[in-house]
């Protein structure tokens, strides 16, 4: 069977996470932001992501990361992604693509601890499948050495096999309600 193009996967991708219900996808993102949570270091700058639309939601978690001091996310600065600190009561303005982004002067992507990469498909080896911008295949190589990265999907958004290519950076683990 031929591999499914990159258009051909974003666009089941979605339709399987817009097929989940309310509840499905609230106890979903709980059971998922506590596995990150578990599997987090526990100190140090952590950069997770704000939800759009029906991506899982980490805010839970992301409410936990920012009392301690710890939480970052994201900010696209032209083509690449930068980590920015959120404690709570952070400013946050809405991107050109729609997501919630933090003011402020970002990290230095070496001092995070952990990363939390959203996606709209990921397969078994941690190769995922994002919006097509490719934030997040020029940022991840810039992580120092000892940064956990994880992906985070709902099950319904894992496939056999994305395609990776060269540029491509693999998660650690992925993880979704079903572990």
């Amino acid at each position: 069977m031929e591999q499914p193009s990159k258009a051909e996967l974003r666009a089941l991708a979605r339709e399987r996470r817009a097929a989940l219900g309310e509840a499905e996808r609230t106890a979903a993102a709980q059971v998922v932001a506590d596995l990150v949570a578990g599997a987090l270091p526990e100190t140090g700058p952590v950069l997770t992501y704000s939800a759009i639309g029906d991506e899982l939601d980490l805010s839970r978690l992301n409410t936990d990361l920012a009392r301690a001091g710890r939480l970052h996310l994201p900010r696209v600065e032209g083509r690449d992604l930068a980590g920015v600190a959120a404690p709570p009561g952070v400013e946050l303005v809405r991107s050109r693509f729609g997501v919630l982004e933090p003011v402020g002067d970002p990290i230095d992507p070496t001092d995070l601890v952990a990363v939390v990469v959203p996606a709209l498909a990921y397969d078994r080896k941690g190769f995922r499948i994002g919006y097509g911008a490719g934030v997040y295949d020029r940022f991840l190589p810039r992580l120092g050495p000892g940064c956990l990265v994880l992906g985070v999907c709902f099950s319904a958004q894992l496939v056999p096999d994305v395609g990776p290519e060269p540029h491509d950076v693999a998660v650690a683990r992925v993880l979704s309600e079903r572990g």
